[in-house]
């Protein structure tokens, strides 16, 4: 890699990750955050103190990192299981899995949203979902299954 590429590529990475991201972490350390007020005169951990002192916050924290985790560990197995089959399998119906699997590209991400609201309070299959956790990683999952499989299948289609 050139020396002009690896200077783009470190100012990419300052400014879209470093910057913003420590500026999230600077907010919230401080009272107010101000070119006008030295930061060391407003450091605090009283945000966090009030995060932590609610459960309701508390349970929302567990809540994302669940539905990171089953969605990313279902969503994991359910795009290698697809890949495999509609890739390298003599499953018959292989070529409309692969279709079927990359449909919610071709459909905007609020009308998926609004598929799987629509589905989970008319279709008894899936009515259990309702009023759960669970509806959100099925929407996460029918949301961004056509990126996990389309990066899959890319690697192993070489």
């Amino acid at each position: 890699m050139a020396l002009a590429d690896r200077a783009y590529l470190g100012a990419y990475l300052f400014f879209t990750v470093i910057l913003l991201v420590g500026g999230l972490i600077a907010r919230s350390f401080t009272a107010v955050l101000s070119p006008f007020v030295p930061l060391w005169s407003v450091l605090t951990l009283e945000n966090y103190e009030i995060i932590f002192s609610y459960p309701a916050y508390i349970r929302s924290i567990w809540n994302t990192l669940g539905v990171a985790a089953a969605g990313a560990a279902i969503g994991t197995v359910l795009i290698a299981v697809t890949a495999l089959v509609a890739l390298r399998s003599s499953f018959p119906w292989r070529r409309p899995l692969e279709f079927l699997v990359l449909y919610p590209r071709a459909i905007p991400g609020l009308l998926v949203g609004m598929g799987v609201l629509w589905a989970t309070a008319w279709l008894p299959i899936i009515s259990w979902m309702q009023n759960s956790i669970a509806i959100l990683i099925f929407a996460f999952l029918m949301r961004h299954l056509r990126t996990g499989y389309g990066s899959s299948s890319r690697s192993w289609c070489r």
